[in-house]
């Protein structure tokens, strides 16, 4: 090869600071990727019974599907005529005032007995049940965080 067609193919020298300065680049738009994408929220988990006799150990409550249920009656949104009585979900069959011995279709004040109805909302879970004690309705809902 000839001394000028030798100069033709050489590579253009790079310089340090261009490499530098693009590395950091991409090491930052990695960087920002890998946080937006781990970014997800906490998960709050509901309540259980203890955390709600705990705090209250008189509280009205029942355990169905794992949720938490408190009766809705001095509540302000509890009003009983705004809901329908729809399937029947099951019924109450223990009643315990400790934590520790809650299980599902378990209540801190129904009597064991007690049927419990779905309302006409249709939500998963849902956040209304109706339970019938000596032929009165009585709203129950969900404590549901987030």
């Amino acid at each position: 090869m000839d001394r000028e067609n030798r100069f033709l193919f050489r590579r253009k020298p790079i310089r340090r600071d261009e490499t530098e300065g693009s590395l950091i680049k991409w090491k930052l738009l990695i960087f920002f990727l890998l946080a937006a994408c781990s970014n997800t929220p906490e998960e709050t988990a509901n309540p259980n019974p203890e955390d709600i006799l705990s705090s209250n150990p008189e509280a009205d409550i029942f355990l169905y599907e794992d949720v938490v249920y408190a009766n809705a009656t001095n509540i302000e949104r509890g009003d009983i005529r705004d809901f329908t009585k729809e399937e029947r979900i099951g019924e109450i069959d223990s009643t315990a005032l400790r934590a520790e011995n809650f299980a599902e279709f378990t209540s801190t004040a129904l009597p064991p007995g007690t049927p419990l109805y779905s309302t006409s909302e249709k939500q998963e879970p849902s956040l209304y049940i109706i339970a019938v004690v000596e032929e009165e309705d009585i709203l129950y809902t969900a404590l549901i965080e987030g």
